[in-house]
């Protein structure tokens, strides 16, 4: 027997001359550890081996005790292993000595194997060794690092990606250039080999543009090969793209599929959308709906006790309770000020309504108003049409024009049209009082179209005459029979604001999409609002339709952030049409030369993801 053997028995301790006497006391099947699926046997087969004098194998013990974490063991092994001469094993002493597994930390014994390793050639070694060249000798660092990269080696092909990416000065010396073009070439052999951070390099780059130009398709597929390989970063920015991104076109189908992964890796934003596809898809699953609400509820998730709490008010998936629906509309409430302008506006509703609570319009008002002034745009119309109808406070037009346009300046297209519609020649003149009411309904009596259109919002909306919802539809309907336009658009905005009505969002659809047919511009800019965004339980979003509504709107001079925002990434992107780069320039700089509140940041916005 050899004295290198002998020394290889001198190191065993008691348990592993067991492990050695019990494999060698039976009948060898096999030579081979890999065959061996017990560890010990796999461990006694190691042994054995090197009892044969194949001292080659020392190197598979110490990484079989590395990959149990038995760092102390492994260390022996290695050490052995290198001083038979093992490269492999000074490069693995080097980490145990730099990381402390098993040992203290020892940062020049760490180099010193390090250096050995890579003086016979490893390329891993040469990488690790780089970086304590760093401060000392930056050209050596990348020397070593260069050759490391060059031998195929995938994290210094990644650290070259990175290094070129920023440039490298010391002190007021440049010693590396930046070089992008570089930079990516490296990620890219990085990625190819499946190194997630190179990958998600890559899927950067092409967000950001190479040469100045974007490639969303591109940058989509290497997130999703990384987030296919289970990176985090990878799934929120897949979420994210599909969610939010007004690049890509919208796919339920993927954005459902990242935000659920998402939420599993703990991202509650994720979970929050994922639960509103879930409960407002056209087909839902409320059970998985709610479980996902009360998971982001239980982290103190405030937006989701809103949700909850709005299910409960409409009976969604749930029994129907306004006691439910108050208790979390209060927990949110009470949890943080970000989220009150959210749960006051739906409380304040419970009071208008006298759900739960006993009806009172004082103290809705207050707290729309409160909200109000917040900037809150849901509140802002309330407080409006609480001051336009003299609901817990003294009737004031000039206070509810005040509101509906706050609204309008921040883009509310049912504001401009209350503003379009009531404001500009009726309520500011006092056209709606008694007196013109006996006049119309006189008019009416000649199945005038215009006299009912007006007859039915005496009924819908003037303070002297009682409201009567049900006389309001009826001559509505008889004025849009005759095709008259303004009925088309009064009787679809008494839906939408009516949710006490079925199925009210789709009827008030149905009639602004008659009066979009006929050329009314404001309705076709809510028709393309609608498609925008689907309608729970009807239709889900149609990026198409809301192109071509957008798109008719604006043609026929109508101007909102909104519709001009999308037309522009419509056209960068085709969808819905040609890909055009010069409409969407169009479109960008309209936005540009807008005073239209966040014209200019939106603008801003598709420059920096397009251009």
């Amino acid at each position: 027997m050899s004295s290198n053997t002998n020394s290889f028995f001198a190191l065993f301790s008691s348990k592993e001359r067991n492990v050695f006497n019990n494999f060698n006391s039976k009948l060898i099947k096999s030579n081979y550890h890999e065959d061996y699926k017990n560890p010990d046997e796999k461990l006694g087969c190691l042994f054995y081996n090197c009892s044969l004098g194949n001292l080659q194998y020392i190197y598979d013990i110490a990484m079989f005790y590395h990959s149990t974490k038995n760092y102390k063991e492994a260390l022996k092994w290695f050490d052995f292993s290198a001083k038979e001469g093992n490269i492999e094993s000074n490069y693995q002493l080097g980490l145990y000595y730099l990381y402390g597994n098993g040992v203290d930390i020892d940062n020049k014994i760490a180099f010193e194997n390090f250096k050995k390793a890579a003086e016979a050639g490893n390329i891993k070694a040469k990488y690790q060794l780089s970086f304590s060249y760093k401060e000392s000798d930056i050209k050596k660092s990348l020397e070593l690092l260069t050759e490391s990269a060059n031998g195929g080696y995938v994290c210094a092909q990644f650290q070259l990606g990175l290094y070129f990416e920023e440039g490298i000065k010391k002190e007021d010396n440049v010693i590396l250039e930046q070089d992008l073009k570089r930079a990516f070439n490296y990620y890219l052999i990085a990625a190819n080999k499946n190194k997630i951070e190179a990958i998600n390099k890559i899927g950067i780059f092409y967000e950001r543009g190479i040469d100045g130009k974007k490639n969303f398709i591109e940058s989509i597929r290497w997130f999703k090969k990384s987030a296919d390989l289970g990176n985090r970063y990878a799934i929120n920015k897949m979420a994210n793209y599909f969610s939010e991104e007004p690049a890509i076109q919208k796919n339920k189908e993927m954005e459902l599929k990242y935000l659920l992964l998402s939420s599993k890796n703990g991202n509650l934003l994720s979970t929050y959308k994922a639960a509103k596809i879930l409960r407002d898809n056209i087909k839902p699953n409320y059970q998985d709906a709610l479980k996902l609400f009360q998971e982001a509820v239980e982290k103190n998730y405030t937006p989701a006790m809103n949700e909850i709490g709005y299910m409960y008010e409409k009976g969604i998936g749930v029994p129907q309770s306004y006691e439910k629906a108050v208790e979390y509309f209060n927990k949110a409430l009470t949890n943080t000020e970000k989220a009150n302008k959210f749960s006051t506006f739906y409380i304040a509703s419970f009071y208008e309504k006298g759900y739960y609570f006993d009806k009172n319009y004082e103290k809705a008002l207050e707290m729309y108003e409160e909200e109000a002034k917040k900037k809150h745009i849901n509140s802002q119309k309330k407080a409006a049409y609480f001051y336009e109808k003299g609901l817990g406070t003294t009737q004031n037009f000039r206070k509810a024009k005040e509101y509906y346009q706050d609204a309008a300046n921040f883009e509310n297209l049912f504001a401009k049209l209350h503003l379009e519609t009531f404001y500009e020649n009726r309520y500011t003149t006092g056209f709606y009082n008694q007196t013109n009411f006996l006049i119309i309904q006189d008019l009416a009596k000649n199945n005038n179209a215009s006299a009912l259109c007006e007859l039915a919002t005496f009924h819908d909306r003037a303070t002297e005459i009682p409201f009567n919802l049900e006389e309001a539809i009826k001559y509505y309907l008889q004025s849009a029979e005759q095709g008259f336009v303004d009925a088309y658009v009064r009787l679809a905005l008494l839906y939408y604001e009516n949710d006490s009505i079925k199925d009210n969002i789709i009827l008030a659809f149905n009639w602004f999409l008659k009066a979009a047919e006929k050329d009314h511009v404001l309705s076709q800019a809510i028709i393309g609002g609608f498609y925008e965004k689907g309608i729970q339980g009807h239709f889900n979003q149609n990026p198409i339709m809301a192109f071509n509504w957008f798109l008719k709107a604006a043609n026929n001079n109508f101007f909102s952030v909104r519709s001009h925002f999308y037309l522009a990434m419509c056209y960068r992107e085709g969808i819905g049409t040609n890909r055009d780069i010069n409409e969407c320039k169009k479109y960008i700089e309209i936005l540009k030369q807008s005073t239209a509140n966040k014209s200019a940041m939106k603008a801003n916005d598709l420059q920096k993801y397009y251009f």
